[in-house]
């Protein structure tokens, strides 16, 4: 019983999940989908990067990572410039518009979540923090 407990609840954390990522992308650019966040994301994490660098880093394919990217260039959220090391390769950075309304997701998800578990102790996270950490190995 334990373990059918467990995967409803897992089930709901997946759904509450899926849309708290849809309304955390949309706080970005309205009708960005939570992989084109997963992108930007990325992108601030590691660049300057390549187009191939990024798509390896997200283990998608390197015409999806393009696509993305154009759409997020389009947007001005991220820059494009050809490499110095190989003038065949762009490198994308975050523009500043790009950091700004990351940055302001980011604020919104952490008051989210603050409210969220703001009557768990200490305590209380780190045990959800090893459950999080135990349940996504590979």
């Amino acid at each position: 019983m334990a373990l059918q407990d467990l995967e409803v609840a897992l089930t709901r954390l997946i759904s509450t999940s899926r849309r708290y990522l849809a309304e955390r992308a949309a706080s970005v650019l309205e009708g960005m989908r939570p992989s084109e966040l997963a992108v930007l994301v990325t992108v601030s994490s590691v660049s300057p990067a390549s187009v191939t660098h990024i798509a390896a880093t997200l283990e998608i394919d390197r015409a999806a990572s393009s696509r993305v990217l154009r759409k997020l260039h389009a947007a001005e959220l991220v820059e494009r410039a050809p490499s110095l090391a190989d003038k065949r390769s762009v490198l994308v950075r975050v523009s500043p518009l790009g950091r700004s309304r990351l940055a302001q997701a980011r604020n919104l998800a952490t008051a989210r979540l603050r409210n969220l578990l703001s009557d768990h102790t200490t305590e209380d996270l780190n045990i959800h923090l090893q459950m999080m950490r135990s349940l996504t190995r590979a």
